[in-house]
Order: structure tokens, then C-alpha cells, then sequence
């Protein structure tokens, strides 16, 4: 779903008919002040159904939703799946992505999903380093989606998204690497238009089935040290 603003109520129909998902289930929001792209930064979905958007006004009377600090959700492991765009630590006041997924994978049951957006530098700088070790000794990395360099444009950041399985420790688990250069959309007036599907299909078909192909996707073994 393309989530502009003003547009979030049609999106939210669009994703929940094509996915068969129901209009019942519960939302955290993160911090609003920290939503710099107008965007949701968190979807929780449970076997009932699904959740969220940017802000009350949006929302559709029939689509049961929770509107809260995402910190002040207790960490009771009830949901299955989780799609979440954290808020980027811009500032050294600013909370870090990591506690937003840290916090997130809580929340999920043993056999659910998260799917998140990250910067690429919480995956491979030093300073998030014994980060990166405590996720694997608790939760698995399955896939590293790396991002086109200016998939957040006129935000800077490069990006990625993770798909990690919770509560189930990496061990030996090797983890999928697919570099998404060709999303689809070119820079025209200084927005990001979509002239084409793009790679991203294909990146997660390939998961899917498992494929590797040299310079797009790979498996590699994570080392724990």
C-alpha cells in the first residue's frame, strides 16, 4: 500500500480486501511527533485481524484501533505479525530504532513475524554491534532486504528491511541477502514516482523459494562474534 496523506483510509481497504484481512484488531503508535513522513510506524496484526494508521482523524469508526505510546503496551507476546517503520534517531535524544524493535519482538508470540524498516547502519556499524549479537542469541534474522539508496528521498537515509522470527535463537540459521537496487520509482519534481514494479517481487519471491542469483540474493551464515 502506498500510504499518502489524506489517503489512509482507502490504502487501509485496499491492504485489508487484498490480504483477507478483517477490520478487527488492535494498533500501537509510536511518539507522533517522531512521524516525519506522515506514515504509520507500526502495524500489529493478530489472528484477528489487523491494525493502524497515522492519526485518529484518518480512521474509519469501524476499524477497532489503539491509539498509545507503543512503550506503554505491555510485552505480553500476543501478537503474530508486525510491520513497523521506526522512527529514526536523528538526535542523541531521540530513543534508537533498536528499542523500537527490541521492544516490538516482545510483543510477538514464538512463531510470529516482524518486518521492519531499519537504516542501514544498525545492521553493520560498530556501535550497534553488541546489538546485533544480543538479537541473535534471542531471535533469528531470516532476510536483509538492502534498499535503493534513495528509497526515503528527500530523507537521506539508506535503508533496508529485516524480516526476523522471534523468541527462536539464529544459531546455525542462515540468513537471506537480496540487494533491492530497482524499486520502481524515479526522481521527477521532486517526488518518487512509480513507473515500474520493480525488483521488490522478485526479491521476495526469491526468498520464498529460496533462490540465489549472483550480485541479487545470497544465504550467508551470521557470525555471533
Amino acid at each position: 500500500v502506498d500510504w499518502k496523506k489524506g489517503q489512509y483510509s482507502n490504502g487501509f481497504n485496499e491492504f485489508s480486501d487484498t490480504n483477507n484481512i478483517n477490520k478487527s484488531g488492535r494498533f500501537i503508535e509510536g511518539d507522533n511527533t517522531y512521524d516525519s513522513l506522515s506514515a504509520p510506524s507500526f502495524i500489529y496484526l493478530d489472528k484477528n485481524g489487523w491494525v493502524q494508521l497515522d492519526k485518529p482523524s484518518h480512521y474509519q469508526k469501524d476499524y477497532n484501533i489503539i491509539f498509545q505510546d507503543c512503550f506503554e503496551y505491555p510485552e505480553e507476546k500476543q501478537f503474530t505479525k508486525v510491520l513497523m517503520n521506526p522512527p529514526f534517531q536523528t538526535d542523541s535524544d531521540d530513543l534508537p530504532e533498536t528499542d523500537f524493535i527490541d521492544h516490538a519482538l516482545n510483543c510477538l508470540d514464538v512463531g510470529g513475524k516482524l518486518l521492519s524498516v531499519v537504516p542501514i547502519s544498525v545492521l553493520c556499524e560498530a556501535k550497534h554491534k553488541t546489538w546485533r549479537e544480543n538479537l541473535i542469541k534471542k531471535h533469528t534474522i531470516e532476510a536483509v532486504f538492502s534498499l535503493p539508496d534513495e528509497a526515503f528521498y528527500p530523507i537521506g537515509t539508506i535503508t533496508a528491511l529485516v524480516l526476523l522470527k522471534p523468541h527462536i535463537s539464529q544459531n546455525n540459521a542462515k540468513t537471506f541477502f537480496c540487494r533491492v537496487s530497482d524499486d520502481g520509482f524515479i526522481k521527477k519534481k521532486g517526488k518518487r514516482i512509480q513507473i515500474k514494479e520493480g525488483q521488490l517481487p522478485k526479491a521476495f519471491a526469491f526468498f520464498k523459494s529460496k533462490k540465489e542469483e549472483p550480485t541479487f540474493s545470497c544465504y550467508k551464515t551470521l557470525k555471533t562474534k
